[in-house]
């Protein structure tokens, strides 16, 4: 059990370095950028009309 526990954490810590390349990385930057593009939108459109 100690060295499936020792696997595991090691394996933990690999995706945690290699999240920010990963899909869920990215995910997760389109969706801030997509948030940020929203909000402009939004004041944008408020100041206008």
């Amino acid at each position: 059990d100690a060295g499936l526990g020792a696997i595991g954490g090691l394996g933990d810590t690999y995706w945690g370095k290699n999240k920010a390349r990963s899909m869920e990385g990215n995910l997760i930057k389109f969706t801030k950028l997509l948030a940020i593009g929203f909000i402009v939108f939004a004041v944008i459109l408020n100041l206008n009309f």
